[in-house]
């Protein structure tokens, strides 16, 4: 083969293959590995959050205050502490949302935009 068909053959499949290619692995492995990027990172903060011990230790007193009023004021506080990591979490899970949905959405609108260009 000579050098002019390995040139021929390289644009047509590798660089059109993959220019076609693109718009289908966008929406297909490429959305997978975005929900799984943001499901990690959801994973993570609620973690670092950690919100699994806080619900766990919910009506467990502070400081070994078994009294009425012990349990009360640990309670009341643990739960304004949890509904604030709780807003912190959903600010995240707000802001994960948002990615997603530019990452699905902002190809889609590139390709409406230019086709609508074009066809005028």
């Amino acid at each position: 083969m000579t050098l002019a068909l390995h040139v021929i053959r390289f644009v047509l499949l590798d660089i059109v293959g993959e220019i076609l290619y693109w718009p289908v692995w966008w929406y297909t492995r490429g959305l997978w590995e975005a929900l799984k990027w943001a499901g990690r990172g959801l994973r993570d903060e609620w973690g670092v959050l950690a919100l699994t011990l806080w619900l766990r230790s919910m009506f467990t007193p502070m400081y070994a205050d078994y009294s009425f009023a012990g349990r009360a004021i640990s309670f009341v506080f643990r739960v304004l502490i949890l509904g604030w990591r709780l807003m912190k979490f959903f600010i995240w899970v707000a802001w994960y949302a948002v990615g997603l949905a530019l990452y699905a959405g902002l190809p889609a609108a590139a390709a409406y935009v230019l086709f609508s260009f074009f066809r005028q």
